[in-house]
């Protein structure tokens, strides 16, 4: 289990590889499914569920000051590999009491 951040306005994802979790069993070094999904919103900026697409298989990657998601899923009964690069300086909003 992770420990919580010492800083909550600084939230940072620990540098390691962290591995697509379809089961949502929250094991250790990985990230679950029901948090994670390809979304494609409409012209009005909306999205509903029938345009969230989950993964087959993922891998997210962090490095100091560089974080990489590759990740595989059908999209129109084609299936496709993604991958994302993010660069630079990040942290993450604690949103631990908001609701849904």
């Amino acid at each position: 289990m992770m420990e919580e951040p010492a800083d909550m306005n600084n939230i940072v994802i620990p540098v390691g590889e962290y591995d697509y979790d379809p089961t949502n069993s929250g094991i250790e070094n990985t990230f679950v499914e029901s948090w994670s999904w390809y979304q494609i919103n409409d012209e009005a900026g909306n999205a509903p569920s029938t345009n969230q697409i989950n993964y087959d298989k993922g891998k997210l990657i962090v490095e100091e000051g560089k974080v990489t998601l590759e990740v595989t899923m059908q999209i129109n009964q084609v299936q496709e590999t993604h991958k994302v690069v993010y660069e630079g300086d990040y942290s993450l909003l604690d949103c631990t009491n908001e609701g849904m």
